[in-house]
């Protein structure tokens, strides 16, 4: 009897440890992280919003500030989520983004409230984001690369934070 009831246990664990899934685990050479987000009001365009986000590439010493913009137009920031990640072929990983640059344009609308919404309700996104507005758009500042930048969009992380010089053009 003992051994049948050491049996049945053995082939109910064999059956459990084989319907066990893999959880979704991307390594970190298949994925692209997002340091900055800008969002533009688009022009002469069906579409609501231009999005755009700054990825940085992994490298060496040598290609320490190599990054690439992707933007898209939509009508919502899901929609150009999506769209972006059609386009790239890594998972897009958002961990790393510390800033959101609107444009004035942008702010200006009154319509703008889900942008807003997806932003607080992402959970990839840092809560400690800094959330700037650029001018003259927001992609013309993810554009800015200084020569003393060593990784993408730090000079905006230091410039927004209390770490990097101070200006009476900036307020914390």
């Amino acid at each position: 009897m003992k051994t049948l009831v050491k049996w049945r246990f053995i082939i109910i664990t064999l059956t459990a440890v084989l319907m066990l899934n893999g959880c979704g685990f991307k390594d970190i050479d298949k994925r692209l992280f997002v340091v900055s987000i800008g969002v533009d009001k688009t022009k002469n365009s069906s579409k609501k919003y231009l999005v755009s986000l700054k990825f940085a590439i992994p490298g060496g010493k040598n290609k320490a500030n190599d990054f690439i913009i992707v933007t898209e137009k939509a009508d919502s920031m899901a929609e150009a989520v999506r769209a972006i990640k059609t386009k790239v072929d890594k998972e897009i990983d958002f961990s790393h983004a510390k800033v959101v640059v609107f444009s004035e344009e942008m702010v200006k609308l009154t319509d703008n409230a889900g942008v807003y919404y997806w932003l607080a309700r992402r959970r990839d996104i840092q809560e400690i984001a800094w959330v700037a507005i650029g001018k003259p758009t927001a992609m013309e500042v993810l554009k800015v690369k200084p020569k003393s930048e060593q990784l993408p969009s730090n000079t905006l992380f230091l410039s927004l934070g209390k770490e990097g010089s101070e200006t009476p053009y900036i307020i914390s």
